[in-house]
């Protein structure tokens, strides 16, 4: 998808020289007010009752504590009942997951549902997460660029609900920061 404009650089790492990715800082100057949560122990689903966006368009900087190394833990977003796009990390496999097998109006598009992991270790027993949501995508920067997931999706404009889950054990949620963020256009359309 790569829906947003980003940086790219070649960065040292274990293994060797591996490409990293990050939003231009430019997309910093659309944020509203930022939205704190930090400290929250997972174990089954919850929404996020502090940060209730009125669109699909934000983002998230959160920071998980793998806490059990049974779990799979994250967020729902662009949330409905059962529909929404999950991102999440699978303490057992070592996988960051994209989950969009229940999305909303998957039938726009032959063979839409998706599944995608990628390998993904935690740094100091955490995990970090840096988000866009617009709309109809999702990009996802993972330990600080070094990894990268997108994502189209379709919602409906109602459907704007954030939850935190853990699944097959238990997780943390460290800290979170989350802006809404203003149109680039002058009126939005």
């Amino acid at each position: 998808v790569l829906a947003l404009p980003r940086e790219i650089e070649l960065r040292t790492m274990p293994g060797g020289l591996r490409i990293a990715q990050r939003p231009i800082p430019a997309f910093e100057t659309l944020r509203g007010d930022m939205v704190e949560v930090a400290n929250v122990d997972l174990d089954g689903v919850s929404p996020l009752t502090e940060f209730t966006p009125p669109r699909n368009t934000y983002e998230l900087d959160v920071e998980f504590a793998v806490t059990d190394p049974a779990a799979r833990f994250g967020l729902r977003l662009a949330t409905s009942g059962r529909n929404g796009i999950t991102l999440g990390y699978d303490a057992r496999t070592g996988n960051l997951f994209l989950d969009r097998t229940r999305p909303e109006n998957a039938s726009v598009v032959p063979d839409f549902a998706k599944y995608v992991t990628a390998p993904l270790l935690p740094v100091d027993g955490r995990i970090r997460l840096h988000l866009y949501v617009d709309q109809s995508s999702v990009e996802v920067f993972a330990d600080d660029g070094a990894l990268a997931l997108s994502a189209v999706m379709f919602p409906s404009a109602t459907s704007t609900g954030i939850e935190l889950f853990a699944e097959g054990g238990t997780a943390q949620l460290t800290h979170l920061q989350a802006w809404e963020l203003a149109s680039i256009w002058e009126t939005t359309p």
